[in-house]
């Protein structure tokens, strides 16, 4: 993202969009409180249950075992057999090297990323939870 604004291919107020066959959208919205400090992007990862599960029946082929993949850092599992789609799990790398689930099937889930360069790490990633305030 940092070198697409860089080379003046996307720009601050412009919403990305990228959809995935199987119903996973991401959208992108780049922000800048000031123009000397870092931009903050806010990525809004949601499913379309209707569209996931006509990709399942489409490719149950794909299902008669377990079926994993990634898709923009989202890894996907799905037990055997497309009928299954609900028991369908989201995660993410938490950044220690254990999962963290998202529930998809029900939310959408927003995470907001943005270089902290005076905390001690270069990226700051935050979930927002509907649960706990952000």
């Amino acid at each position: 993202m940092e070198n697409a604004l860089s080379e003046e291919t996307i720009t601050v107020s412009q919403n990305i969009k990228s959809e995935f066959p199987f119903g996973l959208r991401v959208d992108v919205m780049i922000s800048q409180i000031q123009p000397d400090k870092p931009y903050t992007y806010q990525y809004i990862y949601s499913l379309d249950t209707l569209k996931f599960k006509e990709w399942l029946d489409k490719n149950k082929y794909l299902c008669e075992g377990p079926l994993a993949f990634t898709a923009k850092g989202l890894q996907v599992v799905i037990p055997g057999g497309a009928n299954k789609w609900d028991k369908a799990s989201f995660s993410i790398d938490d950044g220690e090297g254990t999962q963290m689930y998202l529930d998809l099937i029900s939310e959408e889930v927003v995470i907001y990323v943005h270089r902290d360069l005076f905390a001690g790490k270069e990226w700051e990633i935050h979930i927002e939870d509907t649960d706990i305030p952000f």
